[in-house]
């Protein structure tokens, strides 16, 4: 099968995107809305299951203690609840 042969001159480089003026945006002072609480309380169920994947960590090294057949299952539900996490707190930034 024939390969296409990409040259490095033939890479578009990625656009450059400026930061600074999110990152000097004056930050309003925190409103105790109901998002805000629910965002308060997401981060606190973010916290356990980073609780929970340093405990599923440590007993990696016991191989033999390791709940292998919920390890997906875990990775994934801290993966979606990370995401929903950075998701709420960029909701609160913009």
């Amino acid at each position: 099968a024939d390969v296409p042969q990409i040259s490095v001159e033939q890479i578009e480089p990625a656009p450059i995107i400026d930061v600074a003026p999110v990152a000097s945006a004056p930050v309003a002072p925190p409103v105790e809305d109901a998002a805000t609480v629910e965002e308060r309380a997401k981060l606190a169920s973010l916290l356990e299951e980073v609780k929970t994947m340093t405990q599923e960590r440590q007993a990696l090294a016991q191989p033999e203690k390791f709940d292998w057949q919920n390890l997906g299952a875990s990775l994934r539900q801290g993966v979606a609840n990370l995401k929903d996490a950075v998701a709420g707190l960029a909701r609160q930034i913009t």
